[in-house]
């Protein structure tokens, strides 16, 4: 069948790293179907089932629910989570969050999980933040959290992001002012919650 065809092939070329095994995958993932490469993922391993991967992600084919989690979670740490390989691999990959999780509290629960790479945590939280789904002041600070080392440009990006998620925190005018005057009289805030008492009053600023 193809999914022999294919494997046999790119091993007889000597795996993936040949620019022409390379090519051979390259020209077929038009061509197959989602049943094709996820038999090609099976059957391989390094390299070739990186390569593998990341046309399942490209196509919008991985799997939802634990096997999905495995597969991003297993191509990301195999991939080197902060290789190049893996940044486009996340990126593609983002399109696919809401199918493999189903819900907002899975994706975050899977994504704080211990065993979850951090810069696949990073990009679940990134996709919560963009799709303004954060409704625990936690959840916000830990996000910060992973973005204290970015850019200031980023940085500034995804706090005007998260400005956005004030009013699923504290959802009327009187629960945002109590939260302000909470985190105003912390005598010892982290910087996390510094940056939440400044988005919070930004937040409240432009809602008038």
């Amino acid at each position: 069948d193809t999914a022999n065809q294919i494997v046999a092939a790119i091993r007889e070329l000597g795996g993936i790293q040949n620019e022409n095994a390379k090519k051979l995958l390259d020209a077929a993932k038009n061509n197959i179907n989602q049943a094709t490469v996820e038999e090609i993922y099976a059957r391989m391993s390094g390299k070739n089932k990186l390569a593998a991967a990341e046309i399942i992600a490209e196509k919008g084919w991985v799997p939802k629910g634990p096997t999905g989690e495995a597969m991003i979670r297993d191509t990301t740490n195999n991939m080197g989570a902060n290789s190049d390989q893996a940044k486009r691999y996340l990126t593609t990959l983002e399109k696919s969050v809401s199918k493999i999780f189903g819900n907002v509290t899975r994706k975050l629960d899977f994504a704080s999980e211990a065993a979850t790479p951090e810069s696949l945590r990073k990009m679940l939280f990134q996709n919560a933040a963009r799709k303004n789904e954060f409704t625990d002041e936690s959840q916000v600070e830990k996000y910060l959290k992973m973005i204290e080392k970015d850019s200031k440009e980023d940085q500034d990006k995804a706090k005007e992001m998260l400005e956005k998620s004030m009013g699923n925190i504290a959802k009327t005018e009187a629960n945002r002012k109590e939260m302000l005057e909470r985190l105003a009289a912390l005598p010892t805030p982290t910087e996390q919650q510094k940056d939440l008492r400044k988005i919070l009053a930004k937040a409240m600023r432009k809602a008038g």
